[in-house]
């Protein structure tokens, strides 16, 4: 199970990406806002499960809810690779005529991790086998890494793998559909992590006052452009969300873009549109979990839609 799983690996915890960090921290700080707005408890809440794991990172100070969102990045490369693959779920997009017909993806993926993280965060703590871990240990561990998965579900290329001649075992996101470099991009998966360029600079964590007000600027802004209401599909069930992200990947993501190539200037401006409405929706979806597992008298929708969150 994941609890056991991840209380395990979390004792070995000592402290690399889906969106890059700037798109994930982007993310969080859209749920946020939202939070803050009409459910700081459950915000409160969150904050004190994240304390559990605070002593073991040197990338949260300030603002963790936010800072805590590249964290399942961060400690890849630290013997925690393991969860690697719940970063996303490879559904096949059959290009150029090309079909493979015996391939499925991996069934422990992102959309699994996601519904097992929710049953798990839902329920009330248990008491621990090991009286020596306390309780918040293991759901600072497993919030974390739901925090970052509900924004890698909505990076498009986290959701479809092309398959074609040249790449008969798929292309991993985009991962082999190699770009002429720009502005440190070199890659299809990476320029949508980036959030098609939009986001190319990583920012330092633990942030600071002003990175911490360039957060939420922009994502004053995003909501702006892609309120909550402009979306009918918020309530869509976990294990539909990636089906959106495929489908941008094959209607757009590959199409009018030429490997080995810079992507053009429409390409771009367009790409970035529809990454920042996907943050956006992915920032309204986390605070909707967050809500629907710990307020116990929610009226979601209601909630969200009669108070003012952008003033």
């Amino acid at each position: 199970m994941i609890k056991q799983s991840l209380l395990v690996l979390a004792c070995f915890l000592s402290v690399s990406q889906a969106w890059w960090r700037n798109g994930h921290l982007m993310t969080a700080r859209v749920a946020y806002d939202q939070l803050s707005k009409t459910h700081p408890h459950v915000l409160e809440k969150a904050n004190q499960m994240l304390k559990g794991l605070s002593d073991y990172t040197t990338f949260e100070r300030d603002y963790p809810f936010v800072e805590c969102a590249s964290w399942a990045d961060e400690i890849k490369n630290q013997g925690l690779d393991l969860q690697s693959h719940w970063h996303f779920v490879d559904d096949p997009f059959f290009d150029e005529g090309y079909q493979k017909p015996d391939w499925y993806p991996e069934a422990y993926n992102v959309t699994w991790a996601l519904k097992e993280f929710v049953k798990y965060l839902s329920k009330d703590p248990k008491p621990q086998n090991d009286p020596q871990i306390p309780v918040l240990f293991g759901e600072g561990f497993n919030l974390r890494l739901m925090i970052h998965y509900v924004g890698d579900i909505h990076q498009p290329l986290h959701s479809v793998s092309r398959f074609t001649q040249q790449f008969p075992d798929g292309d991993e996101g985009g991962n082999f559909f190699m770009l002429k470099e720009f502005d440190g991009i070199t890659e299809l998966h990476a320029l949508w992590d980036s959030v098609v360029s939009a986001f190319s600079n990583d920012h330092d964590l633990p942030l600071n006052s002003t990175t911490w007000q360039f957060f939420g600027d922009n994502s004053l802004r995003i909501q702006q452009e892609n309120p909550r209401e402009s979306f009918d599909n918020l309530d869509r069930p976990i294990d539909q969300w990636h089906l959106e992200g495929y489908q941008i990947a094959s209607d757009f993501a590959y199409k009018n873009i030429q490997q080995n190539e810079i992507p053009s200037q429409e390409y771009l401006q367009q790409g970035i549109k529809i990454a920042e409405r996907q943050i956006a929706k992915g920032g309204y979806r986390l605070a909707n979990l967050l809500v629907k597992m710990w307020d116990k008298n929610h009226t979601m929708t209601q909630q969200f839609e009669e108070k003012t969150f952008l003033q």
